[in-house]
């Protein structure tokens, strides 16, 4: 009887573990919180500059879950509207640091992983 409360146990930690990666995959994309996240490593957006319309532009264009730019495309976009970036910045690392935290913060447009 212990060896099947244990399973039983076991079995709905699993399913909440389950459940919970879910629940955070499912989190979906903040396009203010993606910006703050880019101000918080030194990225200077010019005056002016809203973060929504940039992603409303990139769906017109075509961009999506589907048709998606790469990561470096992405940041060249973004500097040919004005955005500057501090000297270093590595956006394969910050790629990389948004996908390890559950790659909810990654825009729907952007293949992170090149």
């Amino acid at each position: 009887m212990q060896k099947i409360t244990i399973q039983v146990v076991m079995a709905a930690a699993l399913g909440l573990s389950a459940l919970s990666g879910i629940a955070q995959a499912a989190e979906p994309f903040d396009g203010k919180k993606f910006f703050d996240e880019l101000s918080s490593r030194g990225i200077k957006a010019p005056a002016g500059f809203e973060g929504k319309k940039f992603f409303e532009e990139q769906q017109a264009r075509g961009y999506g879950e589907k048709n998606k730019l790469d990561g470096k495309a992405f940041f060249d976009e973004l500097s040919s509207r004005g955005v500057k970036f501090p000297e270093g910045f590595d956006g394969k690392k910050f790629w990389a640091d948004q996908q390890r935290q559950g790659g909810y913060n990654v825009p729907p447009m952007v293949d992170a992983t090149h």
